[in-house]
């Protein structure tokens, strides 16, 4: 049934997690970049057009600068999250109490 609540419910909370999923990939880059930030003296960016630090070689942390997101695709990874958090909110709202019984709610939401 298309239109069946508890079908579009599951199918937000699919959306949801793919969102997520790259979401919190970006996070974890540009956390751990942050991480390694935190002693400037031995990091090196690597990636394409960037020369290699010769006194950091061998010895430091490095940052994939392949790896890290665009302003556009975090701004893209953000919309997309909120656009697909807030379709699950709606769809969990959506469906009726009686056939919540082992679905699991939206982050934050209580069955």
């Amino acid at each position: 049934m298309a239109n069946d609540p508890v079908q579009v419910y599951l199918d937000s909370s699919t959306s949801l997690d793919k969102a997520t999923h790259i979401l919190t990939k970006m996070i974890r880059t540009i956390t751990d970049a942050a991480e390694k930030l935190r002693d400037p003296s031995r990091v090196a960016v690597l990636g394409p057009g960037l020369g290699i630090q010769p006194h950091l070689v061998g010895t430091s942390s490095t940052i994939d600068a392949e790896e890290w997101p665009s302003a556009q695709q975090l701004h893209q990874a953000l919309f997309d999250w909120q656009k697909a958090d807030e379709a699950c909110r709606i769809a969990w709202g959506l469906v009726p109490k009686p056939r919540r019984s082992g679905l699991q709610p939206p982050p934050g939401e209580s069955s």
